[in-house]
């Protein structure tokens, strides 16, 4: 029979009592075992390599984020740019529709930024077949019909590529 301290008044008592001879204190035995420094000491080093893996995949994974934010500083780049396209497309079509006699019977092909193919009814109700155009929000010009061939073909070559 092993004898161990009481946890109340620390006199030694059998591991099997209920109360304390000494104190009458019930359950005597429960007593805090005494901590183990080698399992604490483990269980730090452990913590504390965990700490360096996190620190190393936050500072690989920044470095990756910057890498990524480089790209995604080129999509922004080429979303502006398409917007940009698509602003000039809509102001050039808008144009050229309030410039012609029958709006609706528009048919607009190969439109790039201010330029392109339109195919509309003339004031006879006829279709006039494809034409180039040049249009935006300022002036619009159609070939062969508000300026002569040569100047709507040198104005072709500088604002259309």
């Amino acid at each position: 029979m092993s004898l161990i301290p009481c946890r109340s008044c620390g006199r030694p008592l059998s591991k099997d009592a209920k109360t304390c001879p000494n104190c009458g204190a019930k359950k005597p035995t429960t007593h805090k075992k005494p901590t183990d420094y080698r399992r604490l000491g483990k269980l730090l080093l452990i913590l504390l390599a965990v700490y360096v893996v996190a620190i190393i995949l936050s500072k690989a994974l920044d470095l990756k984020s910057n890498t990524s934010s480089s790209n995604s500083s080129d999509q922004e780049a080429q979303r502006q740019e398409r917007d940009r396209v698509i602003n000039i497309e809509v102001e050039s079509e808008m144009a050229l529709k309030k410039f012609l006699k029958d709006a609706d019977s528009a048919e607009i092909r190969n439109q790039n930024e201010y330029c392109g193919e339109v195919n509309s009814k003339n004031a006879f109700g006829g279709y006039t077949g494809f034409k180039r155009y040049i249009a935006s929000p300022t002036m619009v010009a159609i070939e062969g019909e508000n300026m002569s061939s040569s100047e709507f073909q040198s104005a072709w070559n500088k604002v259309c590529p």
